[in-house]
């Protein structure tokens, strides 16, 4: 119906006004394919101006994706916002359009040429944004592999955003068709508005010429080659972190002065004299403000009238805390390293990977809890909701709020009472410094440790291994993703649905990874910078270094001469340096698809491990330096 009212249509007439034309539908009828797209949208926005945007997020009943047995997802979690991602991945179909010409991963320049066929520009300040655009991979259904568009550093919290496609051409190097839809906003012509496609498309008009079309002019883009247009809005700050900003409050508010209660269920004596690095191990669990509805995994955030998180008696949560031979030695208190594990982990993989030679090398304590959620005992939980409940995702950003503030609440332990309990005390008194942290963070705890070095001030040093941000960009090459995947594809007919699946869970994820805390990564709130030591694997096939160099632009850090290649907005360094990414080369290169390489082994299990990487590390953590510790570029021979 809607295609033939397109065919039908005539000239332009002046729009209908939003009142005539009743309620919006469900579903976006600007571009064939899904529901969805093209994704995020202004179109799913309505105004509300107790929201800092102005805005707040607003999927219909029927607009997110829909399983094969007709379930539909609840947007009710996603309704609670006042905007889209600050790292978020953008995602349309354009059916027949190649890629041929438009920016890739290993050419980001690209999008800021003056004839780049993709754009997205601020529309608050005209400034382009680098990206790169691929098409998704893994869907057996070619027809149904959407264009992906990678930006490649934050968006600005709550500015408006704008996208045009344009000059894209098909397998036959003729110029790919325009959205039919978007056609008649581009060309002005009018539709009839009686059709409830054709009024939610008239909708949009106003903005398009408000918005749309003068910021892709003003850009230089001419509205006649355009294929495909939209915008969108970034949430605010207040919208992305807002509910991980109440916990902390109100967790930090909710203990004493010397930090949470404890208990030490165990203190495990080790052998300086016989060459073993660390001296104690301290177990232990903190009583702790809980903020979800159950301690157990799968607890939901209990909300007040303002969709914040309050507060829900407290709760016990365990530790490990390790002191090394060095720091017993010396007999003085020193500086506290937070660890954050990998994924499925827990607070006692602190005693593996090369943690303890780091922290004895740099004469460190090491101090560690469970990121709950993505943690151990969360494995059973996640797949029965992924299976089932795609809709109860937030479960997963909600608990991982509640880990944030517990590591946050060990650190402030160490610095009262545990820190003065015997365990923790030398011949002259206690082995912690009150003084600034740092953070050391392995694959799963660095994209976790980007909003728990970002949120915390005492925090000033980061060495982050393997690392990646935002969950959108490092799900689809990530080995570990594959599984959820397959059950995701088990539930939905549509790999649209598969792949709309992930910019919609990034959304939620936002307020407790590097995706929501990006722009506070670099400084403390009082404008200390810190100091970043990034290693990834070239090749990483767990948690791909695109995601890595995300993950270093936002740090504001540079590449460590000699590297063993570029990487696109990053200036060269040489060592010593206090913010620097460094690249180890196993041979292998990106995969030009979205998708695992299947590597074996993979570089994501090898860098921990390797003799240069623990020794850059061990000198970073004990001076804040970082300086090249491999025979010229980086490599295992």
């Amino acid at each position: 119906m809607f295609l033939l009212l397109l065919a039908c249509a005539g000239p332009t007439n002046p729009p209908p006004t939003i009142a005539d034309l009743g309620p919006r539908g469900d579903c976006n009828p600007l571009e064939t394919g899904h529901c969805l797209l093209p994704f995020p949208s202004s179109f799913y926005l309505e105004e509300d101006p107790s929201r800092d945007t102005g805005y707040r997020v607003s999927f219909g009943d029927l607009s997110l994706p829909i399983d094969q047995f007709d379930n539909t997802m609840d947007p009710t979690d996603w309704n609670r916002l006042d905007g889209f991602p600050s790292l978020g991945s953008l995602y349309a179909h354009l059916p027949g359009a190649e890629l041929d010409g438009a920016a890739t991963f290993s050419a980001i320049e690209r999008s800021l040429e003056a004839d780049s066929p993709t754009i997205i520009v601020d529309a608050d300040t005209g400034e382009r944004v680098p990206h790169y655009v691929e098409r998704e991979a893994f869907p057996d259904d070619v027809a149904g592999r959407l264009l992906i568009f990678r930006p490649v550093q934050p968006y600005q919290h709550g500015h408006r955003y704008v996208v045009g496609v344009r000059a894209l051409v098909d397998s036959a190097g003729a110029p790919a068709p325009a959205a039919p839809a978007f056609a008649m906003l581009r060309d002005q012509q009018k539709t009839d508005s009686a059709d409830p496609e054709s009024a939610d498309l008239e909708r949009q008009r106003a903005g398009y010429e408000e918005h749309v079309f003068p910021a892709l002019t003003s850009a230089g883009v001419d509205r006649t080659s355009l294929q495909l247009a939209w915008d969108f809005v970034v949430a605010s700050e207040r919208g992305s972190r807002g509910p991980m900003s109440r916990v902390l409050e109100a967790g930090l508010a909710a203990v004493p002065a010397a930090g949470p209660a404890y208990d030490i269920d165990r203190i495990s004596e080790g052998d300086c004299a016989a060459g073993d690095a660390i001296a104690r191990k301290i177990t232990g669990e903190l009583t702790v403000p809980l903020f979800l509805d159950d301690k157990d995994s799968g607890s939901r955030a209990v909300l007040d009238d303002e969709r914040l998180p309050v507060q829900n008696g407290e709760y016990e949560t365990p530790f490990t805390v390790l002191v090394p031979c060095s720091v017993l030695a010396a007999d003085a208190p020193a500086r506290i390293m937070s660890f954050g594990h990998g994924l499925f982990g827990s607070h006692k993989d602190v005693t593996g990977y090369s943690i303890g030679e780091i922290i004895h090398g740099s004469g460190m304590i090491a101090a560690s809890t469970t990121a709950r959620g993505l943690g151990i005992d969360d494995i059973d939980t996640i797949a029965l909701m992924m299976a089932t409940s795609p809709d109860k995702f937030g479960m997963i950003p909600d608990n991982l709020q509640q880990a944030q503030l517990e590591a946050l609440l060990l650190r402030a332990a160490l610095r009262g009472a545990l820190g003065d309990d015997p365990a923790l005390a030398g011949s002259s008194g206690s082995l912690v410094s009150d003084g600034p942290a740092a953070y050391l963070g392995i694959s799963l705890g660095s994209v976790l440790g980007g909003a728990q070095i970002a949120m915390s001030d005492d925090i000033d040093r980061a060495g982050l291994q393997i690392p990646g941000g935002p969950f959108s960009l490092l799900l689809a090459r990530s080995a570990s993703f594959s599984t959820f995947l397959l059950m995701l594809e088990s539930k939905y007919n549509d790999p649209m649905d598969v792949s709309l699946f992930i910019p919609l869970v990034q959304m939620l994820w936002d307020p407790a990874e590097l995706g929501g805390w990006a722009h506070s990564l670099p400084a403390t709130s009082d404008g200390v910078e810190r100091q970043f030591l990034i290693q990834d694997g070239i090749g990483d096939d767990t948690v791909t270094s695109l995601a890595a160099h995300v993950y270093a632009r936002s740090a504001g850090v540079g590449l460590l001469e000699p590297a063993v290649r570029p990487v696109w907005g990053l200036a060269s360094v040489e060592g010593p340096a206090e913010r620097a990414l460094v690249e180890v080369d196993y041979g292998h290169t990106e995969n030009p698809e979205p998708l695992p390489q299947g590597l074996d082994p993979d570089p994501h299990w090898l860098l921990t491990g390797e003799a240069t990487m623990i020794e850059m590390m061990t000198g970073f953590m004990a001076t804040g330096e970082v300086m090249p510790t491999c025979d010229g570029p980086c490599d295992p021979d």
